[in-house]
């Protein structure tokens, strides 16, 4: 069976042979197709965030933004932006005390600096986490130390990181001035009144 085109529109008669049947189309609608096809191929391609680094990459940038005590965003040399959870450790949030300190002590270690990512993969929000580096400082342990964030336990076993929270806490530096300062992962599940 072979298929006809004709030039009056779609023509819908279906042509019967060897048990087959064949829709017949006019050739402005196999265009159609033709370039729904392709649009279907093509357009999710452009849609798609840039690649998050593999685990286990090394991905090299310059601090462009900070987020928040424990999230920046670098630029790497092939101007792909990469959003940086920094693994083992959670900052206060904004509007939790020293949510703003948290953010500022991280900027002022990484902001418009080189910084290298070790990274270990991605979470449910797509931010590639891994340990971040600028020179020879291990940026999540110094938050730590710095006591502007808390070992994050529930996702880091390592021992440096818990080391640096036993010294912070020890010299009260930080989150750990406060007899009883309240985790982020325990804030963020308590209601908080919006500013309006």
């Amino acid at each position: 069976m072979r298929i006809g085109f004709s030039h009056q529109g779609v023509d819908d008669s279906v042509k019967q042979g060897h048990g087959a049947r064949v829709r017949v189309f006019s050739s402005s609608g196999c265009f159609a197709v033709a370039i729904s096809v392709a649009l279907a191929w093509w357009l999710p391609l452009t849609l798609l965030p840039a690649q998050t680094p593999q685990a286990g990459a090394g991905v090299r940038g310059t601090v462009v933004r900070v987020h928040d005590g424990d999230t920046v965003t670098i630029l790497t040399p092939d101007k792909t932006e990469v959003k940086i959870r920094l693994l083992g450790i959670d900052a206060p949030e904004a509007g939790q005390p020293y949510g703003s300190a948290a953010k500022k002590s991280l900027s002022s270690l990484v902001f418009g600096r080189e910084a290298h990512l070790h990274a270990t993969g991605t979470d449910k929000y797509g931010r590639t986490l891994g340990q971040l580096h600028v020179g020879d400082l291990w940026v999540n342990h110094e938050q730590i130390l710095r006591g502007m964030a808390w070992h994050y336990v529930q996702y880091s076993q390592d021992a440096q990181l818990a080391l640096a929270e036993a010294d912070a806490r020890k010299a009260r530096r930080g989150i750990w001035q406060d007899a009883k300062p309240v985790p982020p992962w325990l804030w963020r599940r308590q209601p908080h009144k919006k500013n309006g």
